[in-house]
């Protein structure tokens, strides 16, 4: 009997992992549609030669907050779980790729801007997916398998819808379920 207490209790513990997130949900799913729509600005404007270094500033101006969040979040919380650290580690090594990938396109122009986007999209897909397992919502599979096919079909689309494209999925699979999260995380606390 005390197994099955202990298991549902680590079940527990792994869904607060996620639902604690909301908030960086809502944060990447405001920051990142603005700045898509300040880089379509300064396209327009002739100003294309910024766009990267912008990005760049934007996410460098995102993590700072992330971290901010996390480390406020530490405090309020004496004891955390092996698998809120793995969870932890599991973004962060996700972030660090995000930054490499970005450095790879931004600093030394290895990699064109579509295949950025499709990289982008593909670490999604696998922070939604790695998170659905976690924290078993079915709801995120679908989110997950989004981002999939919508890098696959920016591949195949022009550059320009690219950033559209991930923008409007931010708010979709980011911004709208964050909001969602925080709205009712007392009520998915205790299912």
């Amino acid at each position: 009997m005390d197994d099955i207490k202990f298991i549902k209790q680590i079940m527990a513990e792994s869904r607060r992992v996620i639902l604690d997130h909301g908030m960086s949900y809502i944060l990447w799913g405001v920051l990142l549609p603005v700045g898509t729509a300040v880089s379509y600005i300064l396209g327009y404007c002739n100003q294309a030669q910024y766009i990267g270094y912008f990005w760049l500033g934007l996410s460098i101006t995102g993590w700072i907050i992330q971290f901010i969040m996390a480390l406020k979040k530490e405090k309020r919380e004496k004891i955390k779980s092996r698998l809120a650290r793995l969870y932890g580690l599991l973004y962060l090594g996700l972030g660090i790729l995000f930054v490499i990938i970005t450095i790879l396109y931004i600093v030394m122009q290895m990699i064109s801007f579509i295949i950025f986007m499709f990289l982008l999209c593909l670490l999604l897909a696998f922070a939604y997916y790695i998170s659905a397992i976690f924290n078993r919502l079915k709801w995120l599979y679908p989110m997950s398998a989004g981002w999939m096919i919508s890098g696959i079909t920016i591949l195949f689309l022009p550059e320009l819808w690219g950033p559209g494209i991930i923008s409007i999925l931010i708010i979709l699979f980011a911004l709208i379920p964050g909001i969602w999260m925080q709205k009712n995380k007392d009520k998915l606390y205790t299912d």
